[in-house]
């Protein structure tokens, strides 16, 4: 899984990164992964289901998953 390779060469966990995703693939593949996953669609994947996002639909992009990490006390 390109997730638990890209944690490995950063030396993180699943529990100590997220993935921010686009589409149903992406998000499956990060939940397999053992990831938590903030799903924020665009105008091509609009239609995509996002349910299996565990942090939410990001509707307004990475803005909004910046704001969150933030307010989580995470990231700056």
């Amino acid at each position: 899984n390109l997730y638990v390779l890209m944690a490995e060469m950063l030396g993180v966990s699943p529990g100590e990164a997220i993935v921010v995703e686009d589409s149903t693939a992406g998000i499956m593949a990060g939940r397999i992964a053992g990831f938590s996953v903030a799903a924020v669609p665009h105008h091509h994947t609009a239609n995509h289901s996002f349910e299996m996002a565990d942090l939410g639909v990001k509707k307004n992009g990475l803005e909004e998953v910046q704001k969150m990490l933030l307010d989580a006390g995470l990231g700056k």
